[in-house]
């Protein structure tokens, strides 16, 4: 037995059903490829001339900002899809663990829609 520290968490998915535990599979499958495309476009941005990028454009005396902008983007947009995605991971091993727990110990489940009163 290892040593760690346990808790709970209390998860409100905002402005997102999940029927089942295959939804938030296929969910999580197009995160991954969300988080994919970001990391090619932050490698097309590793391997390219901030100066080519900018060329012909109204940022071509200034291609470090757009860069840094550019980039800074990408790190809010890749930081949002990988919280979406523990998100729906801790939906799932909630719903395992709630499966499990009526199989063996005969407990109802806990699970509440926040619409029901």
């Amino acid at each position: 037995m290892g040593w760690g520290t346990d808790f709970n968490v209390n998860v409100f998915l905002n402005r997102l059903v999940v029927e089942n535990k295959y939804q938030a599979e296929d969910m999580i499958a197009e995160l991954n490829d969300e988080i994919e495309d970001y990391k090619r476009k932050l490698a097309m941005y590793a391997a390219s001339n901030p100066n080519d990028l900018v060329r012909d454009t109204e940022w071509k005396d200034q291609p470090i900002d757009w860069l840094n902008m550019q980039i800074n983007e990408i790190w809010e947009d890749l930081y949002d899809t990988y919280q979406r995605k523990i998100y729906l991971e801790l939906y799932i091993d909630h719903l395992e663990q709630e499966e499990w727990r009526k199989e063996n110990l005969n407990i109802e489940d806990d699970t509440k829609d926040v619409n029901d009163n």
